[in-house]
């Protein structure tokens, strides 16, 4: 359900843009944590759901990938997805970051929408609840 809303999201709003001109994708490298809503603290072991544009497909969404995460650098609850590719000189800067709770049952299912701009680029801090 997750997966299915947030395709069809991207798919939607890249279908708005329409063709103007040659297209130039763009990629990122992105990372960020994840963490509990109650305690603010990073969470190991969590499936998180990496949605990205498929140039290969009139950009259509797609999951890029998914990631667990894991203590990095001190910092637990880290997930790290590279050559995402999160629009073109068309338009649609943006990624889904999803977690779901069909693969994370102690949670409950979140999706977000991020802003991408550069080659790397840190996720703001998902925070998830426990159901």
């Amino acid at each position: 359900m997750v997966k299915a809303a947030v395709v069809i999201a991207l798919s939607l709003v890249l279908a708005l843009l329409g063709c103007r001109r040659e297209t130039e994708y763009y990629y990122a490298d992105i990372h960020g944590l994840i963490k509990d809503s109650a305690s603010h603290s990073g969470i190991n072991n969590i499936i998180v759901d990496i949605y990205d544009y498929n140039p290969d497909n009139n950009m259509s969404g797609r999951l890029h990938g998914s990631d667990t995460t894991e203590t990095r650098d001190g910092a637990s609850g880290y997930y790290e997805i590279s050559h995402v590719c999160y629009g073109s000189n068309r338009g649609i800067l943006l990624i889904g970051v999803a977690v779901d709770s069909m693969k994370n049952p102690a949670y409950k299912s979140i999706k977000t929408l991020q802003p991408v701009a550069n080659s790397v680029e840190t996720m703001p801090d998902v925070y998830i609840t426990r159901k």
